[in-house]
């Protein structure tokens, strides 16, 4: 990472985390690497209890990693500082807004409190969402606790969020346990007793909040070890996934724009950072015609083959199974789109000139100034 970075990193936790203490722990160590808490205490000039207290906030964040000393034998806790995650700060908003436009006012809430409070368990989520859509003037009726429930689990069936169990050992520290594929998705059932307790303590007759009664009483909901956290990668993959979709409606039109988000609903369960797994010509129409989607199976295949022959390539044919089978080339596709947003700004901030000589470069490699004064000589 660049000095640059570094920097952004930690002007964006100055907006998430005013106090003074959280910047100056992460930048500490961010200079000094994996250190124990009691080095912390020494080299800073401050409280103990103050740097315990802002570890803890940003451990939940996920901005500092903790985990047990592998060169010694004393298992003594070390902490370190996560760049890359910070940075992620700077995606907050297109997350949230992304669930709004999905999963509505309630998914929206949900996102929201989990980015500015970190991780946290689905009952405890349950009630602050709920009690914060109260205060903003929702009617409890339409927004329940039930329906946020729901919503919740919509969230977490399309994997934009992500389940963590953690358990407690004997060397002070709570390890994460590795979920199995069918875990991930799979919801905590909160106990009668817990979900009697939470539809009895939603908004009563006099608009008076009910948390505090649910903060203060201790009671089993049967999820106490299980806590949810924001999938930035999903998210991530879902925005490229719409990029691209957009891409080939521009370029092309609606119907292979259409093709491609086929495409790329088909392989989602499995995503993949390089590609997709190929997916053959009979799901794709059979897919395309359960949506509703109007078109017989020679015009589809003539739309497909256009798509194949664009610019970018990154729709690739891989084998002949099932009338052909095909990917979606992410490597390419991302650099097809950086091109173009290139291109575009090139083209609307210098002139047509300056994508000229942009494109020549990107085809020969390197120009003298010779070279681009006679290109554009008539």
């Amino acid at each position: 990472m660049t000095t640059h970075h570094i920097r952004l990193a930690f002007d964006l936790m100055g907006d998430l985390f005013p106090d003074e203490t959280s910047k100056e722990v992460a930048s500490y160590l961010n200079r000094k690497g994996p250190l124990p808490f009691a080095l912390l205490v020494r080299d800073l000039n401050i409280p103990a209890v103050n740097i315990a207290r802002s570890l803890a906030t940003l451990a939940i964040h996920d901005i500092i990693e903790c985990h047990e000393d592998a060169r010694t034998n004393s298992k003594r806790i070390l902490y370190a500082f996560n760049l890359k995650r910070t940075l992620y700060i700077l995606h907050y908003s297109k997350c949230i807004h992304c669930a709004r436009q999905l999963y509505g006012f309630d998914g929206e809430l949900i996102i929201e409190e989990l980015l500015l409070n970190g991780k946290q368990r689905m009952s405890t989520l349950l009630v602050t969402v709920y009690e914060r859509l109260i205060k903003a003037g929702k009617d409890p009726q339409i927004h329940s606790l039930q329906s946020i429930k729901e919503s919740f689990k919509l969230l977490v069936s399309a994997q934009f969020l992500q389940r963590i169990t953690i358990n407690e050992t004997k060397s002070n520290i709570s390890t994460v346990v590795e979920e199995s594929l069918t875990n991930l998705v799979q919801i905590p059932e909160i106990t009668q007793e817990g979900w009697k307790y939470l539809l009895s303590s939603q908004q009563d007759e006099s608009n008076e909040p009910s948390t505090k009664k649910f903060k203060s009483t201790k009671l089993i909901f049967g999820d106490e070890k299980i806590f949810w956290k924001v999938n930035f990668q999903r998210f991530f993959a879902y925005l490229r996934d719409q990029e691209l979709i957009q891409a080939f409606t521009n370029r092309i039109d609606q119907n292979a724009g259409e093709i491609v988000r086929t495409i790329l609903r088909l392989t989602e369960v499995k995503p993949s950072p390089e590609r997709t797994i190929p997916i053959s010509f009979i799901e794709i129409a059979k897919t395309m015609a359960t949506a509703g989607l109007q078109m017989n199976e020679d015009l589809l295949q003539k739309y497909i083959n256009l798509i194949m022959d664009d610019v970018n390539n990154c729709v690739v044919k891989v084998g002949d199974q099932g009338r052909g089978t095909y990917i979606v080339d992410f490597q390419k596709a991302l650099s097809g789109l950086t091109k173009a947003h290139i291109q575009s700004f090139l083209r609307e901030r210098f002139g047509s000139n300056a994508l000229r000589i942009y494109n020549m470069l990107e085809e020969r490699g390197c120009l003298s100034q010779k070279q681009v004064v006679n290109s554009f000589e008539f």
